[in-house]
């Protein structure tokens, strides 16, 4: 499935907009994303809420917008609009966050 995610998200990269390929329970879906400015500014408020709030309840953790999330063990792959993962974790070099490193995601 990772491979098939792989091919679908280079394909995209060639396509007019934003695009975003996630893996579910009936495989890879590419899906064309259109966030609003408001959504954008709603997330960008939240992550900047938990940010405050990590660092006294999980020192080392942040809320990030972007990442994608996999579940190898699972087969599946998301893009959360928000997720709380270890701040050392955005200095690997992988595509996607390991889903037993998330806190939380939104």
């Amino acid at each position: 499935m990772r491979a098939i995610a792989e091919d679908l998200g280079a394909h995209a990269e060639r396509l007019e907009g934003a695009w975003s390929v996630e893996i579910g329970p009936s495989g890879p879906t590419l899906a064309m994303m259109c966030p609003s400015r408001r959504h954008e500014g709603t997330v960008h408020r939240i992550c900047k809420q938990l940010d405050k709030q990590l660092l006294t309840t999980h020192p080392g953790y942040i809320c990030a917008n972007g990442p994608e999330i996999e579940h190898s063990a699972i087969g599946r792959m998301r893009r959360p609009d928000a997720v709380v993962i270890p701040e050392h974790v955005l200095d690997k070099e992988c595509l996607a966050v390991d889903a037993t490193e998330v806190l939380a995601f939104a």
